[in-house]
């Protein structure tokens, strides 16, 4: 049986809803709660702002083994749901601002963007696509001129 080109044009319509909506239920109530801190690592014992409080001694444990400072400090904390297909903002400083795209799954999309204290403009630091499940971190990291490192951590938030 031949379809004839208004019923081809239907039936491919027809399908390509179907698809388009089995996606959409593919995404319903797949939010994701995430964490994301800004975090200073220093080899100084105290922060100059008394808000700013030393990770927690498992994240500390973990940068050690791989970065080089002795101490690290969380600057800014944001939790946030993370709607399916849909980019959230997360402002951590004037001068730090991600973007998070969940892509499905445990799949995300990062943009980090920054300035420095003398730009008026601010840069894309970093975009990439991460596969990030429960339990595991995504940590994207910078230098300072002064001899300390800042850092974007992501993880679910429980």
């Amino acid at each position: 049986m031949r379809l004839g080109f208004l019923h081809r044009t239907t039936f491919v319509a027809a399908f390509c809803l179907g698809v388009a909506f089995s996606t959409n239920s593919a995404f319903a109530g797949d939010d994701k709660k995430l964490e994301v801190l800004l975090i200073w690592g220093t080899n100084q014992e105290k922060s100059s702002d008394p808000a700013h409080k030393k990770v927690d001694s498992a994240t500390s444990r973990d940068f050690k083994k791989v970065y080089k400072w002795e101490n690290y400090f969380v600057i800014n904390r944001k939790n946030a749901g993370v709607e399916a297909r849909k980019k959230t903002e997360f402002k951590m400083s004037d001068q730090c601002r991600l973007e998070v795209k969940h892509l499905g799954d445990d799949r995300f999309e990062v943009w980090l963007w920054g300035k420095d204290a003398e730009a008026v403009k601010e840069e894309a630091v970093c975009k990439g696509k991460q596969s990030l499940p429960k339990g595991e971190r995504l940590i994207l990291m910078g230098l300072n001129e002064n001899e300390s490192g800042w850092f974007v951590l992501i993880r679910h938030k429980e």
